[in-house]
């Protein structure tokens, strides 16, 4: 199996729900496992119309794929 077909065949929310508790709410979202602390639910884990699993934190500016974690410039 090579890296492409991992992340779209390792279940991102799965796996986070797993290693780190990750539970979301009805909008799919859960408090960040970035950054702490974080007091509301700023963090989601979604599946792309690509196929590939995307995180994102609202309120510290992370997203990635399950490959890389980017912090847009802001400037």
């Amino acid at each position: 199996m090579d890296l492409n077909q991992i992340k779209r065949e390792v279940d991102l929310r799965k796996y986070a729900m797993s290693h780190y508790g990750y539970q979301s709410d009805s909008k799919g979202q859960e408090r960040c496992l970035l950054h702490s602390p974080d007091n509301h639910n700023s963090f989601s884990i979604r599946k792309g119309d690509d196929g590939v699993w995307r995180f994102h934190c609202f309120h510290g500016g992370f997203q990635g794929r399950r490959d890389r974690e980017e912090k847009p410039h802001v400037g």
